[in-house]
């Protein structure tokens, strides 16, 4: 990779596409079999390639049941290993060289292909229409004749093959450590894809689709909260910024939990666990815990390092530059990031003990807000207000909830929720998909806030290229109007459903 971007032309662009040197054309030759991969893109390895290949090996067992098993099998592992490197490892990697070819500005990698959307597709020889999607297979469409000879003949497989594969003993402690491990895995995916359509509802098209592509949010969210002077210093692709914005919107949230009347639940010792207390303490400190590291310790810091870069590039190496960045980079380990992996240069500028670890704040706030939303189902499923029964951990469910002053969450809340349905209820479950985000994306040590692969950078920069600081964002857009459309086509599609 560094040996391609080390011999590439100064003058690299769209314009050497063409030429006749061979290590041009070489290097266009291996970057756009890599870019290929982009038309899957839509494509989930996991759901839509392993679940292709499965069905393949079950037709080719049906053609040719005299094949030997293991060289299918043998290929397919193969294969599905290769796709998955090249899209992660390969594809990402030459997405440098690909910019050289496509565009004339730096972009980042997710962006790039929403920028120079055409280019790429120019480049590929390509249109919209050969992007690949997934198809949804109804299997009723299937020949019931065929469908009955491929049930036949698997179950055939299975039987005959029964005596060479080896059954998991479901009492080993291995066997039970790994399938709880992949339960909670698909648990917490499942969670989290949920929390992200509802976060859409109430801000649609900020990104959340693409987060780990990290789309710039501070255009979308500047006028919606009036974010302090030092903010849009963040950059992009520093997960501090999705931080800040879901801090935000939670605080929002929180300023009608003060009226939720929490209960009392059984605790794991079968004592009682009394939720407002525990929930109090969370909710009435969550604008402290904004003050206390973006206000107060993170943004000045930054805007000091910021200053310093403006003067002169040679100034980032000066022992005070030096320590204003280990400053900052201890700030993000000890109030947000606990996975944050970086080289210190000196101790952190404030005592541990002196700080509230916010990530740790979150993982409790999700861990209660899962229990009072579990106990919810099933209060429902009992006959809810109907069976009298009591909501353990929320004593008034239905009841309004109240915000002391609108603000841009209430508001949309308003608008998507019906008059019977603006409850503690659905206020729940609303802050409970804001926090399952932001605790699946500081206290996952896979989240993408701990992608290597991804250029970090501390402060916001002129093309994005981490030396010179950018003071200020020219781009505005008009999240209320974003908003409003999103509820009109969904009453259009409701009025041309009836």
């Amino acid at each position: 990779m560094r040996t391609y971007i080390s011999r590439a032309p100064t003058s690299f662009c769209t314009s050497c596409c063409t030429s006749s040197s061979p290590w041009i054309q070489r290097t266009r030759s291996r970057t756009l079999s890599a870019a290929r991969f982009r038309l899957l893109e839509k494509l989930e390895t996991d759901i839509h390639i392993k679940s292709a290949y499965k069905l393949l090996y079950k037709l080719l067992y049906i053609e040719q049941p005299m094949d030997p098993k293991d060289k299918v099998q043998n290929l397919i592992r193969s294969a599905l290993s290769a796709y998955s490197e090249i899209r992660r490892d390969v594809h990402y990697g030459l997405y440098p060289l690909l910019m050289k070819f496509i565009s004339d500005r730096w972009f980042p990698y997710g962006a790039l292909f929403t920028a120079r959307r055409r280019r790429f597709l120019a480049f590929l020889d390509a249109t919209e229409n050969d992007q690949i999607k997934p198809l949804d297979i109804n299997i009723e469409q299937i020949e019931q004749g065929s469908l009955e000879a491929l049930q036949a003949e698997i179950r055939k497989e299975e039987e005959a093959n029964s005596h060479t594969i080896e059954e998991e003993d479901p009492d080993d402690p291995e066997v039970i450590e790994r399938r709880a491990r992949e339960a909670a895995a698909m648990a917490e995916q499942k969670a989290l894809e949920q929390s992200l359509k509802v976060l859409e509802s109430l801000f649609p098209k900020a990104g959340w689709d693409r987060l780990e592509e990290y789309p710039d949010l501070y255009p979308y969210f500047v006028s919606i909260y009036g974010l302090r002077r030092g903010y849009e210093q963040i950059a992009p692709t520093d997960p501090l910024q999705q931080i800040a914005v879901l801090m935000h919107i939670i605080e929002d949230l929180c300023s009608a939990l003060r009226y939720v009347s929490f209960g009392t639940i059984p605790g794991p010792d079968g004592n009682g666990v009394i939720l407002s207390e525990l929930m109090g303490k969370i909710i009435n400190n969550w604008r402290r815990y904004i003050d206390e590291s973006f206000t107060k310790e993170y943004l000045p810091r930054l805007s000091e390092y910021c200053r310093i870069l403006e003067h002169s590039s040679e100034s980032r190496t000066s022992p005070y530059a030096k320590r204003a960045v280990n400053d900052l980079r201890w700030a993000k380990r000890l109030y947000f990031l606990p996975y944050y992996k970086f080289e210190s240069m000196g101790p952190p500028p404030f005592q541990k003990r002196e700080i509230t670890a916010i990530y740790s704040e979150i993982r409790t706030f999700r861990k209660h807000l899962t229990t009072i939303a579990s106990n919810i189902e099933k209060w429902n499923q009992s006959g809810g207000v109907g069976s009298k029964a009591p909501c353990l951990g929320l004593e008034n469910p239905l009841a309004p909830y109240s915000f002391d002053i609108t603000n841009p969450v209430s508001k949309r809340m308003d608008l998507l929720l019906g008059p019977s349905k603006r409850n503690n209820v659905h206020l729940v479950f609303f802050t409970l998909a804001a926090v399952t985000i932001l605790d699946n994306l500081v206290n996952s040590e896979t989240s993408w806030a701990y992608d290597k692969q991804i250029p970090t950078h501390l402060f916001r920069s002129v093309e994005g290229e981490g030396a010179v600081p950018m003071f200020g964002v020219d781009e505005k857009i008009d999240a209320d109007r974003i908003f409003k459309d999103a509820i009109r086509q969904g009453r259009n599609k409701q009025q041309s459903a009836k």
